[in-house]
């Protein structure tokens, strides 16, 4: 039986990785083929073809093909990065350099060492000057040092910028500088290229100054030459901010995609072919069969990790039970319709000629789905994640999309996480509509498309949150079937206790229907105090006991008066109770309950020993080592989630707490804790995951509800005296 089980286990999971590698295969494949389609198209190019001759037959297209038209996007993009206004920086550098220069001229004309300030300054002044410098007597040579260095530092405070940049810029009268402020060197500041020393202008300015100083005309010439041999051009060119400025500039432009119609005629056959012509069928045939290997490869690997990636994750966070590989089945299902639709869709895009919008793309539709379906959070927020990483790679997506998409997956998520009814998902719908135009309205400024082209994409905003609604609501229940997933609305349903088989238990059996509806009312508080599934509970609980509707006379809530194992063996009796738990099962199956509600009728007496008649039996037998325990036990597995736990818990205490006389708190909270214990000692409670701390706070829990309904009332005075006059 092992053996076969491990088979089944390996075909399954067998199935799995062909249904995922299929998946993945498409995914690789489908972007790949449809910037095929988008880009390239069959044309009949002749061998040869030259301009300036006349075309012997028609080139036409079998088909409608789209092509970036290279030459116009690069002249838009290069015009784009020919617009964008330069960036200089103040150089504080440039300033220290030229002051230290000047300093050790002082230095050594003070110094006598007249022999080292030709070697040194040749480079910067000339000969003669620097002759003229130290033929000069000490006064005039420390008037020519004191003026210069005052003027330099003049020129350098207010900026000197290179004249060749000037002429490049488009508006000279308003240039970016960085560093003009001390405070923030960083910020840049608007100025006026007019307001800064130029080559042109230097010579004069320096020739004003000396005028305002009075600098007699023999000492000019040498003041002259010395400021403007060692002055630079402290407003220099930032050449990284402006490249960086024209490749945000260039990355603005989309490229520009050209439409061939279906059997247009590209070039007519008699007709002088032209260069233009020719270019176009070039351009066209490179990209339609010289796209980069690496390219390819290089997607298709991304494509593949992002698949392992998500793969391993789900493997991850989905639980370790047995829906484990169903729920993959399902998130591949998810990945498997998103990629049909998305290459379907991108390609109706492209055919269009409209670039591609992403509020077209139900991301958040798969996320809803798989929060609803299969509950669990992690696994819902890791979908629209993936998803939207698959659809960066689509030709023409960028990142930013990719980051939108994800968090408007996850908004969805957030919307139905904890749905109570059905109507719920319709609130949720309108709030994700309301987010969609929220977001939408961002997505159209943040890629300042004009207010006239933003209607079509607040439509598909609000389009796309009422398919996703509407979608969601209507494969909620086609998924719970399909699968038998225990979903919130499939639990409430089974929950209702006005179906068939509780008006049936009702009639035959309404003892064991109190019982239940009791026992489900301690599960659902008692699920709510330690986190468990309270709804899964409450079901299983309301289940626990359908098999008793067969034979119900012999289970002692539905007897009154005549007790049918009076007249019965204990091992008769034994094998009568024992069999109601396999009767449910089968009862559950039939009434198609999800396999978790069955596995809680299952395991709800798990492998313990039912207590009274095995007694009985050593009683009639006088010996107990001839009585088989396991004879007189269940042939269930003790319970393997909390939920069946508590239920094994809550039907042995409110069946025991029935049977105390003048039950008080503190005997209900003995008895509560001793069936604890009872269940503890023999390991009913070892497979299911719970703590000390748990058992208590279910403890209390099932005391405050069992005290309320137990509770002893006092007698009234009056009563007690119309009793006693009644008696005489």
């Amino acid at each position: 039986m092992k053996k076969l089980k491990n088979k089944h286990i390996d075909s399954s999971s067998a199935k799995l990785i062909l249904a995922i590698s299929l998946v993945c295969t498409l995914a690789v494949i489908a972007p790949l083929m449809l910037e095929r389609q988008i880009y390239l198209g069959a044309l009949h190019i002749p061998r040869g073809l030259t301009a300036g001759t006349i075309a012997t037959k028609d080139i036409y297209a079998e088909r409608d093909i789209y092509y970036i038209d290279r030459e116009e996007t690069l002249a838009l993009r290069s015009q784009a990065a020919a617009s964008v206004q330069p960036v200089f920086h103040l150089s504080q550098d440039t300033a220290l350099r030229v002051v230290s220069r000047h300093h050790e001229l002082a230095r050594m004309l003070h110094t006598g060492e007249e022999r080292l300030i030709i070697p040194t300054f040749s480079s910067d002044l000339s000969r003669s000057l620097l002759l003229n410098l130290t033929d000069l007597d000490g006064e005039n040579r420390e008037l020519v040092l004191q003026l210069s260095d005052e003027y330099l530092r003049r020129i350098l405070r207010e900026g000197y910028i290179e004249s060749e940049r000037l002429e490049q810029l488009n508006n000279p009268e308003r240039i970016d500088v960085r560093g003009l402020e001390r405070t923030q060197p960083e910020k840049l500041v608007k100025v006026t290229a007019s307001s800064f020393y130029t080559q042109e202008s230097i010579d004069q300015a320096v020739h004003d100054m000396m005028d305002r100083s009075y600098v007699s005309g023999q000492l000019q010439p040498v003041i002259f030459d010395l400021v403007t041999g060692l002055i630079e051009p402290n407003i220099l060119y930032d050449d990284v901010s402006t490249r960086m400025r024209m490749t945000e500039a260039q990355q603005k432009i989309s490229p520009v995609i050209r439409n061939i119609e279906q059997g247009e005629i590209i070039i007519k056959k008699g007709f002088l072919i032209t260069s233009e012509a020719v270019n176009q069928l070039h351009e066209i045939q490179q990209q339609l069969y010289n796209k980069p290997p690496v390219t390819i490869v290089s997607q298709s690997i991304f494509t593949i990790l992002i698949f392992i990636l998500f793969f391993i994750s789900m493997n991850l966070l989905v639980p370790k039970t047995f829906r484990k590989n169903q729920y993959l089945y399902i998130v591949t299902l998810f990945v498997l319709f998103f990629t049909i639709y998305m290459t379907s869709a991108a390609y109706l895009f492209f055919r269009s000629g409209i670039e591609l919008n992403i509020f077209f793309f139900p991301v958040a539709l798969f996320s809803m789905l798989a929060v609803t379906l299969l509950g669990n959070i992690q696994i819902a927020v890791l979908i629209p994640v993936f998803l939207a990483s698959l659809y960066g790679t689509l030709p023409g997506s960028s990142f930013f999309d990719v980051i939108f998409l994800i968090v408007i997956g996850i908004l969805g998520i957030l919307f139905v996480k904890n749905p109570r009814r059905r109507i719920d998902m319709i609130i949720g719908t309108g709030k994700l509509m309301l987010t969609y135009l929220f977001i939408a309205l961002v997505y159209v400024f943040h890629r300042s498309i004009p207010v006239t082209d933003s209607l079509p994409i607040l439509s598909a905003a609000a389009l796309n949150a009422l398919f996703t609604g509407i979608t969601v609501i209507i494969f909620i229940p086609i998924f719970e079937h399909a699968f038998n997933l225990p979903t919130v609305f499939r639990l409430r349903e089974l929950a209702e206790t006005s179906n068939q088989v509780f008006r049936k238990m009702i009639n035959v059996a309404r003892g064991s229907y109190s019982h239940s509806v009791s026992v489900a009312e301690l599960v659902e508080s008692a699920s709510d105090a330690i986190g468990a599934n309270k709804l899964l509970a409450k079901v299983g609980a309301l289940y626990h006991d359908i098999g008793k509707i067969d034979q119900p006379e012999y289970f002692i809530e539905n007897q009154s008066g005549v007790n049918k194992h009076d007249e019965l063996k204990p091992s008769l009796s034994v094998a009568v109770i024992k069999s109601h738990v396999k009767i449910g099962v089968e009862k559950g199956k039939q009434l198609h309950l999800p396999r978790e509600v069955v596995d809680i009728i299952a395991q709800h007496h798990g492998s313990d020993v039912i207590n009274y008649f095995y007694m009985e039996a050593i009683k009639a037998s006088g010996q107990s080592e001839r009585i088989n325990e396991k004879d007189f036990s269940y042939h269930g597995t003790p319970p393997k989630t909390r939920e069946a736990a508590l239920v094994m818990l809550a039907d042995s205490v409110e069946a025991a707490v029935r049977t105390i006389k003048q039950p008080t708190s503190p005997k209900i909270e003995k008895m509560i804790w001793s069936i604890i214990m009872q269940k503890i000692e023999r390991k009913q409670l070892a497979n299911c995951d719970l703590s000390m701390q748990d058992l208590e706070k279910v403890k209390n829990r099932f005391l405050v509800i069992l005290t309320g309904r137990f509770h002893t009332r006092i007698a009234y005075p009056q009563k007690e005296k119309k009793e006693q006059l009644r008696r005489g």
